[in-house]
């Protein structure tokens, strides 16, 4: 199996991600394996508001912050769908959205994306990989989606801890 030693090197990330609970010392150790494991360029991870039908990115290298209906792009059809999709050639793929390479100079050339499940089997967001050097594979993608299981619950808890916060910081200063 080609991702042997992947398997190995994810259990070393475990434990280096567990000691940095929050978001912004998490997400970089996160799309820093990703990167180096699976030798793409870029690597976002997307949350999905089902309410707002919105997909922003927590982290999107190389670029602000992306949010998108979810009705557009291979991510909203990821979403939407609840399936993962490859796209080698993502100019000739009628889902594509390419208003975001237009306004970040960015070219992508190939592309992969996988739902994230939560604890209670909803889609909580969707991961994309962007420009790897050879085309993606079905292994990429069984290798993604078993990546995306291994990191829901830390996502999960994450924007769990991160929304408390922010609530209680807002109730603190009604009490000032």
């Amino acid at each position: 199996m080609k991702y042997v030693a992947s398997y190995q090197q994810l259990a070393e990330f475990g434990r280096e991600l567990l000691d940095n609970p929050s978001l912004e010392m998490g997400l970089p150790l996160i799309t820093k394996y990703l990167r180096q494991i699976l030798n793409v360029k870029r690597c976002s991870i997307f949350i999905y508001n089902q309410k707002l039908n919105l997909l922003w990115t927590i982290v999107a290298e190389g670029t602000h912050r992306i949010i998108l209906s979810a009705d557009e792009g291979v991510v909203g059809q990821c979403v939407k769908s609840a399936q993962p999709k490859i796209s080698n050639d993502p100019y000739k793929d009628e889902s594509f959205y390419s208003e975001i390479d237009a306004k970040s100079g960015f070219k992508t050339k190939n592309l992969a994306v996988v739902p994230i499940f939560s604890s209670e089997k909803s889609i909580m967001g969707a991961l994309e990989l962007l420009n790897k050097q050879e085309p993606f594979t079905q292994e990429d993608l069984r290798f993604m989606k078993f990546f995306c299981t291994y990191i829901s619950g830390y996502l999960e808890l994450a924007l769990l801890f991160e929304d408390e916060s922010k609530f209680l910081l807002k109730e603190h200063y009604k009490l000032l």
